[in-house]
């Protein structure tokens, strides 16, 4: 099973990463720039990689004990930008804005309760992040085009909300693009440490 930890997003703030990224591709036209699907959008907290079947429980047992570390958390869309620079951009994404430092330590917590199952180290500095856009070779003048995007997202225009859990979620690779399944939610807070399958 090839599975990540993850943050979802309530439906407004996917729909508003639809409208950024319809903004982006009317200033970006390119056929190099593989957007994401919105309505897939998440936050990543660790990504485990292949993970046995049989492991699942004892997977979902660690990070049903990360839940009571952590309250929910406030959190927002704050600037577009690029990794890893605007010379040469492979990844466009929207940044994130609110709780941060309760975040980074969910992060850590996630991660932590995940290392034996990572294929890397996801103990690395997180930097939270929606990606919206992969770009797949060199786009002539991209850099030029994307100058002057990257940080234009107001942030009065932009939703916040409450992240009240996280999920484990399991990902196929499909001709289409990624197809994700639930493979279980755990809610924060002490009184609801909980896995959900």
């Amino acid at each position: 099973m090839r599975l990540f930890v993850a943050l979802p997003l309530p439906e407004v703030v996917c729909r508003k990463i639809g409208e950024i990224q319809e903004t982006l591709r009317q200033r970006l036209p390119s056929r190099s720039i593989r957007w994401t699907n919105p309505r897939q959008a998440h936050l990543t907290l660790c990504f485990l990689g292949e993970v046995q079947a049989d492991q699942l429980d004892a997977l979902k047992s660690r990070l049903a004990k990360v839940t009571p570390q952590t309250q929910p958390l406030t959190l927002g869309l704050s600037a577009v930008g690029c990794f890893p620079r605007p010379q040469a951009p492979r990844v466009l994404w929207v940044g994130l804005n609110g709780e941060l430092d309760q975040l980074n330590h969910l992060q850590i917590s996630v991660a932590s309760a995940c290392r034996q199952w990572c294929e890397k180290d996801e103990l690395n500095p997180f930097h939270p992040h929606l990606t919206i856009a992969r770009i797949k070779e060199h786009v002539p003048r991209l850099e030029q085009n994307l100058y002057g995007l990257l940080g234009n997202l107001s942030e009065n225009d932009s939703p916040s909300w409450m992240a009240s859990n996280f999920i484990l979620m399991q990902s196929r690779l499909l001709a289409a693009g990624p197809e994700y399944h639930e493979a279980g939610r755990f809610t924060l807070g002490p009184e609801s440490a909980s896995a959900i399958t």
